[in-house]
């Protein structure tokens, strides 16, 4: 039985953590830790877990654990991942996984050195939606021209920690690295950043982030793309990807969450289809490849490699707009 310890109350954990949990046999919870302990009693209490921890760096030492879940915000993520990693525990931390692609590197080279897994909460590239979208875009739409990817949401509050600069907050951070993955995985390299323009408010917090990228490719011309976040207040809420290729199109509604409804809709020539994956859980799969990665040594899609580069194309972003990576001060 895989033990893990939720590391802060936080209101992801729930839906990312706690129910999944309860439909993957051979993992469970055991244990949380909040910044102050009633929260974590309250937080025990809702969700029947059976113990409850003075500190973070009690829940990292504890016996009762074999691996730590951290939803932290983002710039809390480095301390105790290396923390936890520190105390021989596996660790799947939340997206984003570091305050910028340094400390990614550094959190990934101490899972090596700890002979740990450490992997990136992505749960969307878990999803059966997202090789759905590889083998369509592989086999149907020819050579990829361009791709358009989206993540918008308005109804955040300027309380929330999206908008709290020290906390690793933006929109870039916590909206747009979706749709820089999207983009990603179907273009299966990485990006260089031809253009990047951010619309902040207060300074250097970017409320709406463009970019235009390009991905080279051997022989032939490169693939652009274009990546929008947004959490402008009352703006529209919405995650989309589309992709246009030699012989068709493709158009995805949500490839975030399609447990919560989504479509898939194909044009070739003068014929196009429309089709919606299951509804099963993104978190049910993510866990379950956790647990793979912990039990059978399974290489988990969101590791090492993966999240270094999420982090470098951020940190590119953020200084192509004129701004400065989180946690950075060049």
């Amino acid at each position: 039985m895989l033990r893990i310890g939720i590391l802060s109350a936080a209101s992801i954990a729930p839906g990312a953590l706690v129910d999944p949990a309860r439909l993957v046999d051979g993992v469970e919870v055991t244990a949380v830790a909040a910044r102050d302990r009633r929260r974590a009693e309250e937080f025990a209490y809702r969700h029947d877990i059976a113990n409850v921890l003075d500190s973070y760096s009690a829940l990292c030492s504890s016996d009762l654990v074999d691996a730590v879940y951290i939803c932290t915000p983002a710039t809390l993520h480095h301390h105790w991942t290396l923390a936890a990693l520190a105390a021989g525990k596996h660790v799947l931390c939340e997206k984003p996984l570091a305050a910028n692609a340094i400390e990614a590197a550094e959190m990934v080279a101490a899972g090596v050195a700890a002979n740990r897994v450490m992997m990136e909460a992505f749960h969307w590239k878990y999803h059966p939606m997202a090789g759905r979208i590889r083998a369509i875009c592989a086999n149907e739409l020819g050579s990829i021209e361009h791709m358009e990817a989206s993540f918008t949401i308005g109804h955040l509050t300027n309380r929330a920690i999206q908008f709290d600069l020290s906390l690793g907050g933006g929109s870039l951070m916590d909206l747009g690295v979706y749709p820089l993955q999207w983009v990603r995985w179907v273009a299966q390299n990485e990006p260089s950043i031809v253009s990047a323009h951010a619309v902040c408010d207060p300074p250097g917090m970017d409320l709406q982030m463009d970019a235009d990228l390009r991905f080279d490719r051997d022989g032939g011309a490169g693939v652009t793309a274009h990546v929008h976040s947004s959490m402008q207040p009352g703006g529209p809420m919405g995650a989309t990807l589309d992709v246009r290729g030699s012989s068709g199109s493709l158009h995805v509604v949500n490839p975030l969450a399609p447990q919560m409804g989504n479509s898939l809709t194909v044009v070739v020539g003068d014929v196009s289809r429309t089709e919606e994956v299951d509804r099963s859980t993104t978190y049910e799969h993510q866990l379950r490849a956790f647990v793979a990665a912990v039990v059978s040594g399974q290489a988990p899609l969101t590791g090492g490699a993966d999240a270094i580069a999420t982090m470098t194309a951020v940190d590119a972003i953020y200084r192509t707009a004129g701004l400065l990576p989180r946690g950075s001060t060049v």
